[in-house]
Parts: C-alpha cells; structure tokens; sequence
C-alpha cells in the first residue's frame, strides 16, 4: 500500500484533473483486490486509472454530481478484467 500512497501524494501535489484528485479511490480498490486475488498492485493502479480516466472524458457534471460514483463500477470491472485476462486468482 505504501507504493500506492506514494502515487497519490505526487499526483496530489501536480494537482489536476479530476482523475488525479481522485486517485486514492482507485489505490483503495486496488489494494483490496490485490490482497483477494494476489495480483500486482502497481498493474492494478494503473488498470483503474486508465478506467477513471476514460469516464472523465464522458462526465458530465450536470448529469452526475458524483464523480467517483460515476466511475466506480467502471474502475472494478476493468481491475477484475485484468486479473481475469491474467489467468484468474493468482494465490501465492
């Protein structure tokens, strides 16, 4: 988890877009299903933040106040891909 707060805090510190203020929502997942399946962490981060960063592209704020809302199904489904593409629960 140490690697994932180590990202957050130099995203934080660039300030940004809305996926870069909200990167702690994905380091958060992504450590429970790292700890689940045994996949790598890092892949994982980086597997929800592309996830978060294409429903940023199509948030519209008048329609969803939310955002991390808006893209936490999204953001599950594309870590829970990957460990699947990688050949399921990986136990070590």
């Amino acid at each position: 988890m140490k690697c994932g707060i180590k990202i957050v805090e130099r995203a934080q510190k660039e300030g940004g877009d809305l996926t870069t203020q909200n990167l702690l929502y994905v380091v958060a997942i992504a450590n429970n299903e790292a700890k689940k399946t045994g996949a790598d962490i890092n892949d994982l981060i980086a597997v929800g933040t592309e996830a978060m960063r294409k429903v940023e592209l199509k948030y519209d704020k008048t329609k969803n106040d939310n955002f991390v809302k808006a893209c936490g199904q999204s953001v599950r489904g594309e870590m829970m891909n990957f460990v699947n593409r990688q050949g399921g629960l990986v136990h070590v």
